[in-house]
C-alpha cells in the first residue's frame, strides 16, 4: 500500500515542479509591456477587462490559468491558478518547498483560513513571489503562484506622486 502511495506521489511531484516552473518562468519577463504586446507572445491570451488578461493551458496534465494584471496599461503581475489534485494544504507545502529550492526560505509565511499557509518571497530584480489558496464564490478552490513586479509598481507610484506634486 505504501509503494502505491509513493508511486502516486512521484508523478504528482513532477507535475507540481512543472507548474511551479511555468509560473516562475515569468520572473524574467519584460514587466511593463502593454496588453497588445503581451498578446503577441501567445495567441491564446485574451483580454477580459482593460486591467486583466488570461491564458488557459494544461501544464503536466493539470488544467491551469494564467492571469496577467495591469496598472496604467502595463503588466505588473502574472499569476498561475490551478485546482489542487490532492489536499490543498499538502499541495501548498509542496509548492513552498519547490520554490524554496530556487529562492531560499520565504521572507514570510502566514496561516490563513482553513489553516493554509500563504508564503511570500522577495525574488530577483524587485519581483515578489506569493503562494496561496484562492476561493472564489461558487467555484472549487484553486492554488496560486503569483509574481508581482514591486519595482515597476514603485516606479508607477512614483510617477503618479510626481505628477500630483506639480
Amino acid at each position: 500500500a505504501l509503494r502505491k502511495k509513493l508511486d502516486k506521489m512521484i508523478p504528482d511531484l513532477a507535475a507540481r515542479k512543472e507548474l511551479a516552473g511555468a509560473a516562475l518562468a515569468y520572473e524574467g519577463r519584460n514587466w511593463g509591456m502593454a496588453a497588445a504586446d503581451l498578446k503577441k507572445t501567445d495567441p491564446g491570451i485574451t483580454e477580459i477587462t482593460p486591467g486583466l488578461c488570461t491564458l488557459s493551458r494544461a501544464i503536466a496534465g493539470v488544467p491551469a490559468r494564467f492571469e496577467f494584471r495591469f496598472l496604467d496599461g502595463r503588466v505588473i503581475s502574472a499569476g498561475l491558478f490551478f485546482a489542487p489534485p490532492g489536499l490543498a494544504q499538502a499541495e501548498l507545502e509542496q509548492l513552498r518547498l519547490l520554490i524554496s529550492v530556487q529562492y531560499g526560505w520565504p521572507a514570510n509565511c502566514r496561516t490563513v483560513e482553513d489553516g493554509e499557509l500563504s508564503c511570500a518571497w522577495a525574488g530577483k530584480s524587485g519581483v515578489d513571489i506569493d503562494t496561496a489558496g484562492v476561493r472564489r464564490e461558487g467555484e472549487p478552490q484553486e492554488l496560486s503562484v503569483t509574481l508581482t513586479s514591486r519595482k515597476l509598481i514603485d516606479e508607477l507610484a512614483g510617477v503618479a506622486r510626481g505628477a500630483a506634486g506639480q
